[in-house]
């Protein structure tokens, strides 16, 4: 998956975040023409969202955790 415009992923708790989290992919692109301004909260964000990816045939939860 590539997500364009991955500067709206910067608000952790955005409807598109949530929305973007129920689908499951193998792999995840973060596209964004926006600086991160030296903030590490919306580093932060960014790095969590691509952390919770789940490989589709791991079998396995976020972070390792039995389904």
């Amino acid at each position: 998956m590539v997500i364009d415009e991955a500067h709206r992923l910067k608000n952790k708790d955005s409807a598109l975040a949530a929305d973007l989290r129920t689908l499951r992919y193998e792999h995840c692109h973060l596209l964004s023409g926006t600086p991160l301004q030296n903030n590490t909260t919306e580093l932060w964000a960014l790095l969590n969202f691509l952390d919770n990816v789940r490989p589709p045939c791991s079998g396995r939860g976020r972070r390792g955790e039995e389904p």
